[in-house]
């Protein structure tokens, strides 16, 4: 039996629902093929970073769409994503990294965002 993985769910969906909104927060929305699309080119920029299959990404965002791309966007670049809620404390967060081998960490800019 092949595997059937959730970013194949994506895709499948995409194909029969590319305008649905599939993922609302607040005002915003997304759609199948938007999804689609900015997660398959995080997970492509991801693996061109030198990122191999089964290494593991810190997702330090808040609840929102752009978490979502960046989950899928992981599973995409068949890599292994560890959310990390952002209300942590840095010696926290940083006892995360480093116990879970974090190669990477997606993570919003605090002194930047709203």
């Amino acid at each position: 039996m092949k595997p059937f993985l959730v970013q194949h769910f994506l895709e499948k969906s995409c194909r029969k629902y590319p305008d649905k909104v599939v993922v609302a927060h607040g005002t915003q929305g997304i759609c199948f093929a938007d999804l689609y699309e900015k997660s398959g080119a995080l997970g492509y920029g991801l693996r061109r970073s030198g990122l191999d299959r089964g290494e593991r990404i810190g997702i330090l965002l808040d609840k929102s769409i752009a978490q979502v791309v960046a989950l899928l966007g992981a599973l995409r670049a068949e890599a292994v994503f560890v959310l990390i809620n952002s209300i942590l404390k840095e010696d926290q967060v940083r006892h995360i990294l480093n116990d879970c081998g974090i190669k990477l960490l997606i993570a919003a800019d605090r002194r930047t965002a709203s």
